[in-house]
């Protein structure tokens, strides 16, 4: 017997999608949950290029933030390759309100910033995504956490209103499960909820 949770499930539907220039990364995947009912979810591949990239990171020093990870932002057309896992935000043991969250300027100064900030498109039962990105360009190579403000970018492709972004995404839409994120009082929960 494993001690690991596990759970049996299977592969409902894999959908391909390619993204606009200028659309936001993290809201584009929200958006495709939600046309695809997606709950439990991951992308298999994402790749293109972005003209900005905003994401979390480890801080360049011990407690240099008032959160766990620090926000960084490039700019500039960089190569990437998403992974993560797509779900459904669940409610907590704690209710999140403008007035009970920990304000943190320019990254968390309001109630959808804070979700957003975890993944979340808004609270309780809107949809979550839980992905890491690799970025690169000719100067930096970094990795971390997809935050909102990631834009798609046409690179290599000329810029002319007829010719598509080279940025996809493959999404496996899971059956049998469902991928939870929770927000505790002291902790941010992931789970998998077998159906």
């Amino acid at each position: 017997m494993s001690k690991y949770e596990t759970h049996e499930c299977e592969f409902e539907e894999i959908i391909f999608v390619r993204l606009n220039e200028g659309e936001d990364l993290l809201k584009a995947i929200w958006n495709i949950a939600k046309e695809n009912d997606i709950r439990a979810g991951v992308i298999l591949e994402g790749t293109g290029a972005l003209s900005n990239v905003v994401f979390q990171g480890i801080p360049k020093k011990k407690y240099a933030c008032a959160l766990p990870l620090d926000v960084y932002e490039l700019g500039g057309i960089l190569q990437t390759n998403v992974r993560g896992l797509i779900g459904i935000t669940a409610k907590g043991d704690a209710d999140w309100t403008d007035s009970s969250i920990k304000k943190v300027p320019h990254v968390i100064e309001n109630e959808e910033d804070f979700w957003n900030y975890h993944g979340s498109e808004g609270g309780v039962d809107t949809p979550c995504f839980q992905g890491h990105f690799a970025v690169v360009n000719k100067d930096v190579s970094v990795m971390g956490r997809v935050l909102p403000g990631t834009k798609i970018e046409n690179a290599g492709m000329g810029k002319t209103d007829n010719l598509p972004t080279h940025f996809s995404l493959v999404i496996g839409k899971v059956k049998g499960v469902e991928y939870r994120m929770k927000l505790n009082k002291d902790q941010f929960v992931q789970e998998i909820v077998k159906l």
